[in-house]
């Protein structure tokens, strides 16, 4: 279910980018953390 999620969420946020290209895209790797892995906040910030 989160792998779907995550799947769904990436193709809508590929349409958004593509209607509204930013003036600066910082792209954090897809398995620098998972749905649920709240503890890790502070590491990714």
């Amino acid at each position: 279910m989160s792998l779907s999620l995550e799947v769904v969420g990436d193709l809508l946020i590929r349409y958004q980018l593509a209607g509204y290209p930013p003036d600066l895209l910082i792209e954090v790797p897809a398995d620098a953390a998972r749905t649920h892995e709240f503890h890790r906040a502070n590491e990714m910030i």
